[in-house]
């Protein structure tokens, strides 16, 4: 008997969930998804509550394994279910997993949390995600708590992430604080000299040692444009 006649509703739904485990069916969840098995559907387990995609995750950080991820993006499930906001932690493991970063972004499921996203890479100085969010057209400039990311790195004295910034066109000139307590970049560098010369004198060469740590599919598709900015840069 076909298994669309003997499963249906939250059945479809119970099994879709535990249907993502280490020896899972790539079939069988394409046909549970299609037989229109709730992607945003949640399970408890032990007094937890968990979606589907949060679950789906969670394997794919554990796997290195996106091929799940993608079936779900496709299918348009949502980022986070369970509250209003996803948590920090949530937000972390996106960040520290750069594959599964480049999939939500490419399906943007990341547009209205870019800021909180972007400020996160940065303060774990995963650098493959700070390219890939900036690659992708995330602004430089973006503010978190009245906070520029160069003020961030600046006064956290963070040379990589400095050069990065500005090479992807962070403004030097915008001050950061609330109004009336305005603090200008270069107060923000203690007047450490290595520091002041890094936000003058910008440099590529660490560019090229993050690229390297990009997975390769992801490199070959920001490289033709970051050469493009680098030849713009320097000519500037």
């Amino acid at each position: 008997m076909p298994l669309d006649m003997v499963v249906d509703g939250k059945v479809h739904d119970h099994l879709l969930y535990h249907s993502i485990n280490p020896n899972y069916k790539i079939d069988l969840i394409k046909f549970l998804i299609q037989s229109n098995a709730d992607v945003n559907g949640v399970q408890t387990t032990y007094h937890t509550e968990e979606s589907c995609f949060t679950k789906c995750l969670s394997f794919s950080y554990s796997t290195s394994n996106t091929e799940i991820v993608e079936l779900f993006l496709k299918a348009n499930c949502s980022l986070w279910v369970t509250s209003d906001v996803p948590p920090r932690h949530f937000l972390e493991n996106i960040v520290k997993h750069p594959k599964v970063l480049h999939l939500l972004l490419k399906y943007k499921k990341l547009d209205e949390i870019q800021g909180r996203v972007i400020h996160l890479a940065c303060q774990l100085q995963v650098y493959e995600s700070v390219v890939l969010l900036l690659s992708t057209g995330v602004n430089p400039n973006m503010m978190m708590n009245d906070t520029t990311l160069l003020h961030t790195a600046t006064k956290a004295k963070n040379k990589p992430l400095i050069q990065l910034l500005i090479a992807f066109g962070a403004s030097k000139d915008i001050e950061s604080g609330k109004p009336g307590k305005k603090q200008s970049l270069y107060s923000a560098t203690e007047g450490d000299p290595d520091i002041i010369h890094c936000l003058n004198h910008p440099s590529f060469s660490v560019d090229r040692a993050i690229y390297k740590m990009l997975p390769q599919e992801i490199r070959e598709a920001i490289f033709t444009w970051l050469v493009i900015l680098k030849r713009y840069v320097e000519n500037k």
